[in-house]
Protein backbone atom coordinates (compact mmCIF):
# COMPACT_ATOMS: atom_id res chain seq x y z
CA UNK A 1 0.00 0.00 0.00
CA UNK A 2 2.91 2.39 0.71
CA UNK A 3 4.14 1.95 -3.28
CA UNK A 4 1.14 2.33 -4.04
CA UNK A 5 0.59 5.95 -2.17
CA UNK A 6 4.33 7.22 -3.18
CA UNK A 7 3.55 6.69 -6.88
CA UNK A 8 0.00 8.30 -6.19
CA UNK A 9 2.30 11.53 -4.15
CA UNK A 10 4.45 11.07 -7.59
CA UNK A 11 1.33 11.65 -9.57
CA UNK A 12 0.03 14.48 -7.98
CA UNK A 13 3.01 16.09 -8.06
CA UNK A 14 3.19 16.25 -11.89
CA UNK A 15 -0.86 16.92 -12.28
CA UNK A 16 -0.47 19.44 -9.82
CA UNK A 17 2.18 21.12 -12.29
CA UNK A 18 0.07 20.78 -15.28
CA UNK A 19 -3.14 22.44 -13.92
CA UNK A 20 -0.79 25.10 -12.22
CA UNK A 21 0.08 25.49 -16.44
CA UNK A 22 -3.10 25.22 -18.03
CA UNK A 23 -5.28 26.25 -14.99
CA UNK A 24 -7.80 28.51 -17.50
CA UNK A 25 -9.24 25.62 -19.55
CA UNK A 26 -10.53 23.51 -16.37
CA UNK A 27 -11.60 24.70 -12.69
CA UNK A 28 -10.63 21.86 -10.12
CA UNK A 29 -13.13 22.36 -7.39
CA UNK A 30 -14.74 19.39 -4.86
CA UNK A 31 -18.35 19.06 -4.21
CA UNK A 32 -20.14 20.23 -1.78
CA UNK A 33 -22.03 16.88 -0.50
CA UNK A 34 -24.98 17.84 1.66
CA UNK A 35 -27.68 19.22 1.27
CA UNK A 36 -28.73 22.61 3.39
CA UNK A 37 -32.39 21.60 3.52
CA UNK A 38 -32.08 19.08 5.62
CA UNK A 39 -30.47 18.70 9.22
CA UNK A 40 -29.33 14.89 9.95
CA UNK A 41 -26.51 13.69 12.04
CA UNK A 42 -24.32 11.15 10.08
CA UNK A 43 -22.50 8.05 11.34
CA UNK A 44 -18.78 8.11 10.95
CA UNK A 45 -15.74 5.76 10.84
CA UNK A 46 -15.39 4.75 14.39
CA UNK A 47 -11.67 6.13 14.38
CA UNK A 48 -13.07 9.64 14.24
CA UNK A 49 -15.24 9.88 17.08
CA UNK A 50 -17.74 12.68 15.99
CA UNK A 51 -22.16 12.24 16.15
CA UNK A 52 -22.78 8.52 15.89
CA UNK A 53 -26.30 9.13 16.17
CA UNK A 54 -28.32 8.36 13.87
CA UNK A 55 -27.96 5.38 11.15
CA UNK A 56 -30.80 4.28 9.09
CA UNK A 57 -30.40 0.61 7.66
CA UNK A 58 -31.35 0.04 3.82
CA UNK A 59 -33.18 -2.09 2.30
CA UNK A 60 -31.54 -4.58 1.67
CA UNK A 61 -32.15 -6.31 -1.17
CA UNK A 62 -29.69 -9.27 -3.52
CA UNK A 63 -27.50 -8.41 -5.78
CA UNK A 64 -29.21 -10.14 -8.79
CA UNK A 65 -32.65 -7.94 -7.41
CA UNK A 66 -30.85 -5.12 -7.56
CA UNK A 67 -29.16 -5.30 -10.92
CA UNK A 68 -32.68 -5.87 -12.63
CA UNK A 69 -33.47 -2.90 -11.27
CA UNK A 70 -31.17 -0.86 -12.43
CA UNK A 71 -29.92 -2.05 -15.59
CA UNK A 72 -31.41 -0.40 -18.87
CA UNK A 73 -29.27 -1.70 -21.27
CA UNK A 74 -26.84 0.56 -21.37
CA UNK A 75 -23.32 -0.75 -21.56
CA UNK A 76 -21.28 2.43 -21.11
CA UNK A 77 -23.34 4.14 -18.32
CA UNK A 78 -22.92 2.99 -14.22
CA UNK A 79 -26.85 2.61 -13.38
CA UNK A 80 -25.85 0.98 -9.28
CA UNK A 81 -23.75 0.71 -6.23
CA UNK A 82 -23.88 -2.35 -4.11
CA UNK A 83 -22.39 -3.35 -1.12
CA UNK A 84 -23.75 -6.47 0.58
CA UNK A 85 -25.66 -5.85 3.90
CA UNK A 86 -24.30 -2.02 4.00
CA UNK A 87 -26.55 -0.07 0.71
CA UNK A 88 -27.91 -0.67 -2.43
CA UNK A 89 -27.89 2.80 -4.39
CA UNK A 90 -29.20 3.30 -7.84
CA UNK A 91 -26.53 6.04 -9.76
CA UNK A 92 -27.10 9.16 -11.83
CA UNK A 93 -25.65 11.49 -14.17
CA UNK A 94 -24.55 15.16 -13.17
CA UNK A 95 -26.03 17.31 -15.91
CA UNK A 96 -23.19 18.46 -18.47
CA UNK A 97 -23.52 22.31 -17.17
CA UNK A 98 -23.31 21.57 -13.25
CA UNK A 99 -20.13 20.17 -11.71
CA UNK A 100 -21.46 20.38 -8.32
CA UNK A 101 -24.66 18.92 -8.89
CA UNK A 102 -25.82 16.46 -6.03
CA UNK A 103 -28.99 14.06 -6.04
CA UNK A 104 -31.00 14.21 -2.71
CA UNK A 105 -32.73 11.32 -3.08
CA UNK A 106 -31.82 8.80 0.17
CA UNK A 107 -31.35 6.41 -2.15
CA UNK A 108 -29.02 7.38 -4.91
CA UNK A 109 -25.57 8.51 -5.60
CA UNK A 110 -24.59 10.61 -8.08
CA UNK A 111 -21.28 10.24 -10.66
CA UNK A 112 -18.84 13.03 -10.39
CA UNK A 113 -18.31 14.00 -14.07
CA UNK A 114 -15.14 15.58 -13.28
CA UNK A 115 -13.91 12.09 -12.09
CA UNK A 116 -14.30 10.22 -15.40
CA UNK A 117 -11.76 13.38 -17.16
CA UNK A 118 -9.18 11.27 -15.02
CA UNK A 119 -10.62 7.63 -15.95
CA UNK A 120 -11.71 6.96 -11.97
CA UNK A 121 -15.11 7.04 -10.61
CA UNK A 122 -16.41 9.31 -8.27
CA UNK A 123 -19.67 8.45 -6.34
CA UNK A 124 -21.11 11.85 -4.81
CA UNK A 125 -23.88 11.77 -1.81
CA UNK A 126 -24.95 14.06 0.37
CA UNK A 127 -24.28 13.06 4.25
CA UNK A 128 -27.79 13.97 4.60
CA UNK A 129 -29.59 11.58 2.59
CA UNK A 130 -27.18 8.20 0.34
CA UNK A 131 -24.50 9.67 1.86
CA UNK A 132 -25.26 8.35 5.42
CA UNK A 133 -24.68 5.11 4.35
CA UNK A 134 -20.64 5.52 3.24
CA UNK A 135 -19.39 6.11 6.56
CA UNK A 136 -20.55 2.26 7.20
CA UNK A 137 -18.08 1.02 4.85
CA UNK A 138 -14.54 -0.21 6.31
CA UNK A 139 -11.65 -1.71 4.95
CA UNK A 140 -11.93 -4.66 2.90
CA UNK A 141 -15.28 -4.31 1.84
CA UNK A 142 -16.21 -5.22 -1.72
CA UNK A 143 -18.03 -2.35 -3.67
CA UNK A 144 -20.02 -3.99 -6.81
CA UNK A 145 -20.52 -1.18 -9.46
CA UNK A 146 -23.38 -2.21 -12.29
CA UNK A 147 -23.21 -0.91 -15.36
CA UNK A 148 -26.90 -0.96 -17.31
CA UNK A 149 -26.33 -3.72 -18.98
CA UNK A 150 -26.35 -5.65 -15.95
CA UNK A 151 -22.50 -6.31 -16.11
CA UNK A 152 -20.49 -5.81 -12.42
CA UNK A 153 -17.01 -4.63 -11.37
CA UNK A 154 -15.56 -5.16 -8.28
CA UNK A 155 -13.93 -3.35 -5.96
CA UNK A 156 -12.11 -3.25 -2.58
CA UNK A 157 -11.86 -0.49 0.21
CA UNK A 158 -8.26 -0.02 0.65
CA UNK A 159 -8.09 3.56 1.45
CA UNK A 160 -10.68 6.06 3.77
CA UNK A 161 -9.69 9.71 4.30
CA UNK A 162 -11.47 12.29 6.46
CA UNK A 163 -10.55 16.55 6.07
CA UNK A 164 -11.94 19.10 7.74
CA UNK A 165 -12.95 21.40 4.76
CA UNK A 166 -11.74 25.03 6.32
CA UNK A 167 -14.15 27.09 4.12
CA UNK A 168 -17.31 24.64 4.50
CA UNK A 169 -19.79 25.81 2.25
CA UNK A 170 -16.62 26.44 -0.34
CA UNK A 171 -15.88 24.07 -3.07
CA UNK A 172 -12.78 25.91 -3.51
CA UNK A 173 -11.74 25.39 0.53
CA UNK A 174 -8.19 24.21 2.04
CA UNK A 175 -8.67 20.58 3.75
CA UNK A 176 -6.68 20.08 6.78
CA UNK A 177 -6.42 15.82 6.94
CA UNK A 178 -7.53 14.32 10.11
CA UNK A 179 -4.48 11.99 10.50
CA UNK A 180 -1.54 13.64 9.57
CA UNK A 181 -2.54 17.48 10.69
CA UNK A 182 -0.72 18.35 6.64
CA UNK A 183 -3.19 21.46 4.97
CA UNK A 184 -3.69 20.97 0.92
CA UNK A 185 -5.28 22.66 -1.38
CA UNK A 186 -8.92 21.78 -3.41
CA UNK A 187 -6.80 21.08 -6.07
CA UNK A 188 -4.34 18.63 -3.81
CA UNK A 189 -7.44 16.59 -2.27
CA UNK A 190 -9.25 16.53 -6.00
CA UNK A 191 -5.65 14.78 -7.67
CA UNK A 192 -5.31 12.69 -4.01
CA UNK A 193 -9.01 11.85 -4.86
CA UNK A 194 -9.34 10.94 -8.40
CA UNK A 195 -6.82 10.99 -10.15
CA UNK A 196 -3.75 7.69 -10.53
CA UNK A 197 -4.29 3.98 -10.93
CA UNK A 198 -7.64 3.38 -11.90
CA UNK A 199 -10.26 3.59 -8.74
CA UNK A 200 -13.84 4.18 -7.06
CA UNK A 201 -14.22 7.02 -4.96
CA UNK A 202 -17.16 7.13 -2.82
CA UNK A 203 -17.17 11.13 -1.84
CA UNK A 204 -19.56 12.04 1.26
CA UNK A 205 -19.76 15.10 3.77
CA UNK A 206 -18.84 15.25 7.63
CA UNK A 207 -20.91 16.98 9.95
CA UNK A 208 -19.68 18.26 13.51
CA UNK A 209 -21.39 20.35 15.76
CA UNK A 210 -24.29 22.34 13.81
CA UNK A 211 -21.99 22.19 10.76
CA UNK A 212 -23.23 19.94 7.90
CA UNK A 213 -20.45 20.39 5.41
CA UNK A 214 -17.67 20.45 8.29
CA UNK A 215 -15.39 18.45 6.73
CA UNK A 216 -15.08 15.45 3.55
CA UNK A 217 -14.99 12.05 4.01
CA UNK A 218 -13.64 9.66 0.96
CA UNK A 219 -13.64 6.24 0.11
CA UNK A 220 -11.08 4.79 -2.10
CA UNK A 221 -11.78 1.60 -3.47
CA UNK A 222 -9.45 -0.54 -5.85
CA UNK A 223 -10.03 -3.47 -8.77
CA UNK A 224 -10.01 -7.01 -7.64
Amino acid sequence: MRARQTKKLLQIILLTSVFLFFNQAITIKIPITRSGSVNIPVKLNSFISFNDDYAVQPEQITISQFVNTVSDGQSESIRGVYVTNVFALKVVQQPSSNAGYVSTDDDVATQFRMAKKYNTIGLLAHNTAAGQYFSDLTYGNIIEIIYGDGDIDFYKVEEIYQYQALSPNSSFSDFTDLVTGETYSAADVFYQMYSGDPHVTLQTCIQKNSVDSWGRLFIIAYPL
